[in-house]
């Protein structure tokens, strides 16, 4: 049951964000972050934080409720689970910057437990030579970070390319420990 949680989590994810992205104009798939869908001042910015970010979130929190057995399926899951609720309910100012109002901040803070939480709990299961296909747990970690560092630099142009693989992995990594 928490695999097929997860897998509609992801396929909702992935086809809101192309959705999403495909009302909006000017966004670029390779320059913006998947949070700036829903940025404040954004015409879909309720639309994105509770009819995509927050349904998402609510599953991945099912997802490790039902868990429980795997730490780091759990810890995943609640990880991920953090970071789109508090998205839903604390919306990027525009372009996402890493500093800037309240709303920023606290967006900010629930995307570093997400990722920092993800890191931990997949170099977890990377103690127990878990492997996503032929690629060890600690090297994904490795990458995830390397694309969270690339994601945080303001005004990088792959910067929301760096975050979508970011997120692939770690969707890939948890629907691998569920199965």
């Amino acid at each position: 049951m928490p695999f097929l949680l997860c897998i509609i989590a992801a396929l909702y994810l992935i086809a809101g964000y192309f959705y999403g992205s495909s009302k909006l104009k000017n966004y670029d798939h390779l320059k913006h972050t998947i949070s700036e869908l829903g940025e404040t001042g954004s015409a879909y910015e309720k639309q994105v934080g509770f009819g995509l970010f927050l349904p998402a979130g609510l599953l991945f929190a099912v997802t490790g409720l039902l868990a429980l057995s795997d730490t780091s399926a759990m810890g995943l899951a609640f990880s991920l689970a953090t970071g789109y609720i508090v998205a839903a309910f604390f919306p990027c100012d525009a372009g996402s910057p890493s500093a800037g109002s309240w709303k920023q901040q606290l967006h900010n803070l629930g995307g570093f437990i997400e990722y920092a939480g993800c890191i931990i709990f997949i170099m977890k299961a990377g103690e127990n030579d878990a492997m996503l296909w032929f690629i060890p747990y600690k090297v994904i970690g490795g990458i995830v970070i390397v694309c969270i560092i690339i994601t945080s630099i303001p005004k990088n142009p792959v910067r929301g390319l760096m975050q979508k693989i970011a997120e692939l992995l770690l969707l890939a990594c948890l629907l691998r420990l569920l199965y």
